[in-house]
């Protein structure tokens, strides 16, 4: 651990070693330090997935399944499709919206916004192409009728 610490003081900005230590401090049964540490990584470097994946199966642990699910989000949203832990992400996700009444439902209302929004895109585009569509027919019309 205390090599880890080191390299934090060498290196503050390195992601990984914040993820390391994490770990360590889980393993020795400090879930809220190891909770400050992933966050501070986090802080250093947003994009690093795997901290995403450590703190969802933190909350996990912890029954916190709200955290845990914005957690796994954000990790399938870091992740390449084909890689497995966003494939693993994906399914905690299916699960925890399972499992917990509230999270299903928070999905669902998600998921509805999205559809009514891309509803209403859908309209305007259309609106638009028969506006366009009218105008030039009236614009044909005109140049017949003179």
């Amino acid at each position: 651990m205390i090599c880890y610490q080191k390299a934090i003081t060498l290196d503050p900005n390195f992601a990984v070693v914040y993820n390391d230590l994490g770990i360590i401090y889980e393993a020795k049964g400090s879930q809220d330090k190891a909770e400050e540490v992933y966050l501070t990584g986090l802080k250093v470097n947003p994009r690093y997935a795997t901290l995403y994946s450590n703190l969802a199966m933190l909350y996990e642990q912890r029954q916190e399944y709200s955290k845990a699910a914005e957690f796994w989000k954000k990790r399938v949203e870091l992740g390449k499709p084909d890689d497995p832990w966003t494939m693993k992400a994906k399914q905690r996700l299916i699960e925890l919206r399972e499992a917990v009444p509230e999270l299903k439902q928070e999905y669902l209302r998600q998921q509805s916004q999205a559809l009514a929004e891309e509803l209403s895109i859908k309209r305007q585009e259309k609106r638009i192409r028969e506006l366009t569509e009218a105008n030039k027919l009236l614009e044909d019309a005109k140049h017949f009728y003179q």
